[in-house]
């Protein structure tokens, strides 16, 4: 349910601020940077700050892969941000965000190629979105997080 209710306000989220009905977060190549955020952490584990990333890092690796997801979505909608404000026309921003997301799945895919069998099985387990992994110490760090999100978007009545 919570994840649902993110997804629903994050939408919300993006045709408010663009002010198009048909912008949403894969339009605009933002779910492109998060999963680029992603692949650097998981495909590219075996190097630089990222090397102890693994399956036993439990919660820790939970969180790296989360942040890893944000800076990544943040920078490409910032690029995005960038753009629409200095171009007026709302279909161009939506064509410019997804030459974006392709441009940025296509060092994905790069990295695919060139990463190790069993990192890629890490990979495609992140890319499905099970909830089979999803356990109560999990839920204690994410909960807070969309609930938090989630009163920041509900318009709250006004004095008079």
């Amino acid at each position: 349910m919570l994840a649902g209710a993110s997804l629903g306000i994050a939408g919300l989220q993006m045709q408010t601020l663009f002010r198009n009905p048909l912008a949403d977060p894969f339009a605009l190549g933002i779910s492109s940077g998060a999963s680029l955020g992603v692949a650097l952490v998981v495909l590219g584990s075996g190097y630089g700050p990222a090397a102890a990333f693994g399956t036993a890092m439990g919660m820790r690796g939970d969180v790296l892969i989360t942040m890893a997801a944000i800076v990544g979505a943040a920078l490409v909608l910032g690029l995005v941000l960038v753009v629409s404000s200095r171009i007026a026309n709302p279909t161009t921003v939506l064509i410019l965000g997804l030459m974006f997301g392709y441009a940025v799945s296509a060092v994905v895919t790069v990295l695919v190629g060139a990463s190790q069998p069993e990192r890629l099985q890490q990979w495609a387990q992140w890319g499905f979105g099970s909830f089979s992994g999803v356990t109560w110490q999990r839920l204690r760090l994410f909960g807070p997080l969309i609930v938090c999100r989630r009163a920041h978007c509900v318009e709250r009545p006004r004095s008079s």
